[in-house]
Order: structure tokens, then C-alpha cells, then sequence
């Protein structure tokens, strides 16, 4: 069996060949943007004169938020098929909603970004996707206070996060609220990606009947800086999967088909920082 490491570093070095290719031809058709984010992150790697050694640094942890989209992109390709639903929650520029476009050119996908200048963009380059501009809450409350992290847009939230980098800019603006059951439309998702800096448990909560019914995969974040700012914990995320005959795994110990989390590991990747990017999926697999 081809292990999890060269399923990554064959998506790495496909990817970079389509962003190349694509750039060369001028192409702009769905499957060749799957080279968008994760091909502008490891094309330079595949031209410099010690490719695998940048790779090995992803895969080994160095680089998480490079080995996460990576994880990512294999994880929709195992799960979605032609016509496959898939939900991307935080859409911000679009890069994994690519990738599930590419795994699913036929499906009714569904993509939520509520900063107004991200969803423009995202309107015009996806004209057959269904794209709201609304955060995602356990119940709807109207228009609620947003914080849009103008130097950095993918921080931006419901709450201020705890930030990486000092003296971000912030500016607080108003965007409407709704929940993920009253939007799927008949819809039976099998693939829900959820980035929304620690929002998440509001988000999952109001789609619990959409989860429960289809018990999708959930390629989630939760971390420290984010997650805690709203007073979630593991134990509420574990318990809400439980609740749906669902464990959580890192990303990379499904696609390994290893053992998910017990809810101590769960508890202790969070708090002690060691994986922020998670996998929700029915048991057995």
C-alpha cells in the first residue's frame, strides 16, 4: 500500500505541475485550479535544487498549515466522486473549495464566507456555486459585530482571536447570521470543511440535523488562540460527534486508517498545541 508520505508528495508534485502547466497554457477550467494554494506553495519547492527536503519538513510537522492543505486535498479526493455534495465554511479565496470542485465537478457545493470583499471575489470566480455571505451560528441572531482582520483577513471572526503577529489591524463590521440545517436545501453533504477561527461549535451546532442525517466527513479547525476565546473545549466537540456516532482523528492517521482519538488524546493535542486541524467520521469507517 502507498503510504500516507508519498500520497502527499505525489498531490504536492501534481500540484505544482498543474499551477505550472496552468500558467504556461493560460487554462482556467476547474480541475486546473487545483493548483491554486497548494501548487503556489510547493512549485518553488519542486524547482529548487533540494525538493523532497522542503516536503519532509511539511510532512514532518515543520509546516503545519502546508501539511494540513495537503492532508486536506487527499482527504477530498478519497471521499467525493463525480457528483458528491461538499460544504466549505471560511471559504476566504477559495483554495480547498477548488480542490472539491475538482473531486466533484457535478455536485450542488455549498460555500459560506462572510467577509464582503472575499465573497465578491469568490461570486464571480465560482458564477455555478452557491456562495452565502453570512456567518455560520448555532441559532440565527440577526446581524451580529464581526471583526475582519484587514492585515489579515484569515484571522478574522465573530470574536477577536488571540493574534500570531503584533499590531494587527481590525475593523468591526456588521454581516448576517444563519444556520447550516436551514441552508443545505435537500442537500446530503459528504464532505463539510470548517474554518472559522474558533467559531466551529456555533457552526456545528446549527447543522447538527444535516450531520446527524448524513454523518458527512468534518475536516475541522480547533485550537488554542481561537477555539478557547468562545469557551469551547475538546470535550464539547468530542460530545457533539459522540451524539452522532462519530469520533475525531488527525488528518493524518485517517488517511493511514489508524485509530481515532480517545478523548484524552483529543484533549491533549489541543491543549498542549500539537495539531489544530482535526477529522470527524462515523465509526467503524
Amino acid at each position: 500500500m502507498t503510504s500516507i508520505a508519498d500520497q502527499l508528495k505525489a498531490r504536492a508534485r501534481d500540484t505544482a505541475r498543474v499551477a505550472k502547466d496552468r500558467a504556461r497554457s493560460g487554462q482556467t477550467a476547474i480541475r486546473d485550479k487545483v493548483g491554486d494554494r497548494v501548487g503556489d506553495k510547493v512549485g518553488l519547492v519542486m524547482d529548487s535544487g533540494d525538493p523532497d527536503a522542503r516536503l519532509i519538513n511539511i510532512l514532518n510537522g515543520q509546516d503545519k498549515n502546508h501539511r494540513y492543505d495537503l492532508q486536506t486535498a487527499v482527504i477530498i479526493d478519497r471521499v467525493l466522486s463525480d457528483d458528491d455534495v461538499a460544504i466549505d465554511v471560511g471559504c476566504h479565496e477559495g483554495a480547498i473549495l477548488d480542490h472539491m470542485l475538482a473531486a466533484a465537478p457535478n455536485g450542488r457545493h455549498l460555500a459560506f464566507e462572510p467577509l464582503p470583499h472575499l465573497h465578491g471575489a469568490l461570486v464571480e470566480k465560482y458564477p455555478d456555486t452557491e456562495i452565502h455571505r453570512v456567518a455560520l451560528v448555532a441559532e440565527p441572531a440577526g446581524d451580529l459585530e464581526f471583526h475582519h482582520v484587514v492585515s489579515n483577513p484569515g484571522y478574522s471572526g465573530l470574536k477577536e482571536r488571540r493574534y500570531d503577529r503584533p499590531n494587527e489591524t481590525v475593523e468591526l463590521i456588521s454581516v448576517p447570521t444563519a444556520k447550516l440545517d436551514d441552508l443545505v436545501d435537500g442537500r446530503a453533504p459528504k464532505l463539510i470543511k470548517i474554518d472559522v477561527e474558533g467559531a466551529e461549535l456555533g457552526v456545528l451546532q446549527g447543522a447538527g440535523d444535516t450531520i446527524a442525517a448524513h454523518r458527512p466527513i468534518v475536516v475541522f479547525e480547533h485550537g488554542l488562540g481561537g477555539s478557547d476565546i468562545y469557551g469551547t473545549d475538546p470535550s464539547d466537540i468530542a460530545s457533539f460527534f459522540a451524539e452522532r456516532d462519530m469520533v475525531v482523528s488527525l488528518l493524518g492517521t485517517w488517511l493511514d486508517d489508524g485509530p481515532p482519538l480517545s478523548n484524552e488524546q483529543f484533549s491533549d493535542q489541543f491543549h498542549q498545541g500539537r495539531n489544530y486541524y482535526f477529522i470527524a467520521h462515523p465509526e467503524p469507517r
